[in-house]
């Protein structure tokens, strides 16, 4: 899940990078990395090579990525989040973006049932959730 989350991550980058968009590249794990990237800033091939660094956290990295985006909320139109699970901290997470007036786009990477039921989230847009078997084949943006 971890490995596709990460070529997914890298794909969308690419995507937006090649369209002329603005992005924030916000990447957590043990160490948060923050880029932003487009209209001649910075590269996909940095984005690509903080996404070599990202490793996974046993810890919830919330607590310092949270922090992080509110300071450039004002900023951002719309965020691309991407979660190897649905619980209630991420639903709380996404929860406070909303309510600050973030457009979202929630994706969970996984295979396993997720902990909360994606599909009950109440959301604008639903919550896509990619496994295995359909990750090639998924329009995600």
């Amino acid at each position: 899940d971890f490995e596709r989350a990460v070529s997914l991550c890298a794909a969308v980058g690419d995507a937006l990078s090649r369209q002329e968009y603005l992005i924030d590249f916000f990447a957590a794990g043990p160490v948060l990395h923050h880029l932003t990237s487009g209209r001649s800033l910075a590269y996909v091939d940095q984005v690509l090579d903080i996404l070599a660094c990202v490793q996974p956290s046993p810890e919830e990295p919330f607590t310092d990525l949270e922090p992080e985006i509110n300071e450039h909320l004002a900023q951002i139109t719309t965020l691309v989040c991407l979660f190897l699970d649905w619980d209630e901290t991420r639903q709380n997470f996404v929860r406070r973006l909303r309510e600050q007036g973030a457009s979202l786009k929630v994706i969970v990477v996984r295979d396993e049932k997720c902990t909360f039921d994606p599909a009950a989230e109440g959301g604008p847009e639903p919550i896509a959730v990619i496994s295995a078997t359909d990750f090639a084949g998924v329009d995600l943006l």
